[in-house]
């Protein structure tokens, strides 16, 4: 049995072919999870930023205000730790 007859015998054996279906699925699902990781990381690093006001700071007043009118936009997360 050459190599070419066990390509040919491998290729039309469905399972096979089933098996490579399958193996295609999940680099594509691998692929597309480890590109989403790598768009959120460089997301967060170029286009989001952290401010803390302190309500003894002066601007206090005014920000509040602010995020009172344009607060609907804003995501809020809070992390504690302790």
């Amino acid at each position: 049995m050459g190599l070419s007859e066990l390509i040919t015998s491998l290729a039309d054996n469905p399972y096979f072919g089933a098996g490579f279906g399958i193996l295609g699925l999940g680099v594509v699902a691998t692929t597309t999870r480890k590109a989403s990781q790598l768009g959120l990381v460089y997301l967060r690093r170029h286009y989001m930023t952290t401010l803390e006001v302190t309500c003894r700071d002066k601007s206090y007043p005014w920000l509040l205000q602010w995020i009172t009118t344009k607060g609907r936009f804003l995501l809020e997360y809070y992390v504690f730790i302790s």
